[in-house]
């Protein structure tokens, strides 16, 4: 149900990106990765602008999105590079339209794919996905360092990760490696902390480096103008505002063929 291509890869990078000395038992279950995990169930309404890059083929590509997000699963994305598409779901039924495209996708929620539905879920800007990846999992206190005071290994089904927290113990990095052999799989780095409300703490400024086939990826993101959990406009949830006249199909196929 994924389009093909350029705009398969364009639909995929909209939105969007995580330990010491207190040290907790070995083989303790994922208590510090879901710790920084559960805060983010404070937050109920984001508003902010995205602004990532990445090195693509045909040189630096950058992806600006205005984006409006509510519990639960109400979701307004519009993108203004390099395509101009625009995302909105009213909580029970979501759209994606791309401006020139011959028609528009929609599904009821419950049929999206899960990657689609984890997309309404996932608090904007916040790197909840990595931390999931943790949570849940065997976890062992590493000794701190100057960078990184507080520093936990998570035993991974397929590799191993490391959370790595600063001084004030909020989210500084997340590695993931691959293998027995521990090939790096991703490296992150969270900056330019925000306390959004006493006690959390979302990063805006997000480096993340990728291995994959042997090619190395670097990409930034710059959370900007972020306001959690003050009202959001009801009308930005409203579909039927921003798609006039356009006729919308459940597959991607029926949009670009087979």
């Amino acid at each position: 149900m994924q389009p093909t291509g350029k705009r398969r890869r364009a639909g995929q990078a909209v939105l969007a990106a995580i330990v010491g000395s207190l040290v907790p038992a070995l083989g303790a279950v994922g208590q510090e990765a879901g710790r920084l995990l559960a805060a983010y169930d404070d937050i109920q309404t984001v508003q902010c602008d995205i602004r990532r890059g990445w090195d693509g083929p045909e040189g630096r590509v950058r992806m600006n999105s205005r984006v409006a997000w509510e519990r639960p699963r109400r979701l307004h994305v519009e993108n203004f590079s390099p395509l101009r598409r625009r995302y909105v779901c009213d909580g029970t039924n979501f759209f994606y339209y791309i401006a020139g495209d011959p028609k528009g996708f929609s599904r009821p929620v419950p049929e999206l794919d899960a990657e689609w539905r984890a997309r309404l879920e996932a608090v904007p800007g916040a790197p909840g996905e990595y931390l999931a990846r943790l949570a849940g999992h065997a976890e062992e206190a590493l000794p701190g360092d100057a960078e990184f005071p507080h520093r936990w290994r998570y035993t991974l089904p397929d590799g191993e990760g490391l959370l790595l927290l600063d001084e004030q113990r909020r989210l500084a990095g997340i590695d993931l490696f691959q293998g027995p052999d521990r090939q790096p799989l991703l490296r992150l780095r969270f900056s330019a902390h925000r306390e959004v409300q006493p006690g959390l703490w979302l990063p805006l400024r997000h480096e993340a480096t990728t291995w994959l086939d042997g090619q190395e990826r670097a990409e930034s993101t710059r959370i900007e103008n972020l306001v959690v959990n003050e009202p959001v406009p009801p009308a930005l949830f409203r579909p039927a505002d921003y798609f006039k006249d356009i006729q919308f199909v459940p597959t991607f196929e029926q949009i670009y063929g087979p």
